[in-house]
């Protein structure tokens, strides 16, 4: 089936949406399962898609999503915020983002009482860091945290040291972990010193923040071993120094056949109460995907 997907996939236009779940993301890792329904956000244009959702829980009970949204035409990726009620219906959306280049994944890391903002702008320059005002809505760019273009930068702390996971462009996009590390959240972050530490298009990229479980870390990955955004894999962190690294297989998440969609998934996120999740469904556009090669730069 794996197969199939992936070469009858080039005829479709792929299409990313977002789904909330009203559950604790850490009873997903307990259970090894989702247990209740994902309510996905419908999106009318088919050539829009939104993607790589991070969620906040909100004091007053609604939910702040933070995605990335991106029109299939362009390939423009801008950072989105989501509003969503106390059930979770999505009431508006807004841009809080722009640049020339595309951005996607707005891993966010809170310290302090400050929450700050890594978007990945990994074909438009280095990893940078956003401070967040909620109130306001504006982020205060606070600098480069790492001069290295970072594919989907995922950073989590552990034994007073600050870990990046990323991969890179390049053949190795989805393959080939990397890690650096820091004394300090924003830098400077030195390389671990086997990198790639890992080499598996099935569970090397990351797909979410580190989730720490009765005293265990937990890294979303995504599986890419057929096609991209396959499915989800949790790996359990087994070590992790700046001389090793090693983790193990947990669990997968992948959607049914009857899911609104159901051709993959490839980011889940949580906050509180709310887990959020992306997933692909087809549009068969034969037309549209050959003018995309056409005119590829």
């Amino acid at each position: 089936m794996s197969y199939w997907k992936k070469y009858t996939g080039k005829l479709f236009l792929k299409q990313w949406g977002v789904g909330m779940m009203r559950c604790d993301i850490k009873d997903i890792i307990r259970q090894k399962k989702i247990t209740v329904p994902v309510k996905w956000y419908e999106v009318a244009d088919k050539y829009c898609s939104y993607a790589d959702p991070f969620v906040v829980s909100r004091p007053d009970g609604t939910y702040h999503v933070y995605a990335e949204k991106v029109t299939s035409d362009a390939l423009d990726g801008t950072i989105e915020l989501l509003s969503a009620d106390h059930e979770m219906n999505i009431r508006s959306t807004q841009t809080i983002l722009k640049k020339d280049t595309h951005l996607s994944y707005p891993f966010f890391y809170e310290e302090e009482g400050q929450t700050y903002f890594f978007p990945e702008n990994a074909f438009g320059g280095p990893l940078q860091a956003y401070l967040l005002n909620e109130t306001k809505g504006t982020w205060q760019l606070q600098g480069i945290v790492l001069n290295k273009r970072l594919l989907d930068a995922t950073i989590v702390k552990k034994n007073e040291l600050y870990w990046l996971f990323c991969t890179m462009p390049g053949p190795g996009k989805h393959s080939e972990l990397q890690i650096f590390y820091s004394s300090s959240l924003l830098g400077p972050y030195a390389p671990h010193n086997t990198n790639p530490v890992k080499k598996d298009p099935s569970g090397s990229r990351p797909a979410g923040s580190v989730i720490e479980v009765d005293g265990e870390l937990y890294r979303p990955t995504q599986n890419c071993r057929y096609y991209y955004g396959q499915s989800i894999v949790i790996q359990r962190i087994v070590e992790l120094d700046a001389d090793h690294f090693r983790e193990e297989f947990y669990m997968e998440l992948k959607p049914s056949d009857g899911s609104a969609y159901s051709y993959g998934w490839h980011t889940i996120n949580g906050h509180g109460d709310c887990t959020v999740i992306d997933g692909q469904r087809l549009h068969f556009e034969p037309w549209q995907q050959l003018k995309r090669k056409l005119f590829k730069k």
